[in-house]
């Protein structure tokens, strides 16, 4: 009985996780230069994995619309998006995915879950 109840309990636990995205609930504002900032997931760098993107709040990023089936396109520290294609190193951070345009117009990591 005691299994059962933990095996619940992880599968609620994913169920949620996968229908939540971080900047869901995040509300930006102002920077300190006065531009209106946005949400976005960062790649961090960590010690040991899994490393899952951060929340902030940037101004001026520019984001390819449309790519992204949740939020937008994760960013790097130089808040460029980041790319996950040929002549990168095609790994996107934990709980994100690398969408490929079937063009080869972008590829992109995007927000999984």
């Amino acid at each position: 009985m005691r299994t059962q109840i933990i095996l619940l309990f992880l599968s609620i636990g994913v169920l949620c996780a996968d229908a939540y995205y971080p900047c869901a609930t995040v509300r930006c504002g102002i920077d300190e230069d006065g531009r209106v900032t946005q949400c976005r997931l960062r790649e961090v760098t960590c010690i040991q994995a899994p490393c899952y993107p951060q929340v902030v709040c940037v101004a001026d990023v520019p984001a390819t619309e449309g790519v992204c089936d949740i939020g937008l396109p994760v960013i790097n520290s130089a808040n460029h998006e980041l790319y996950c294609g040929r002549g990168s190193s095609g790994r996107c951070p934990a709980s994100t995915g690398c969408v490929i345009d079937a063009g080869d117009r972008y590829a992109l990591c995007c927000y999984t879950g």
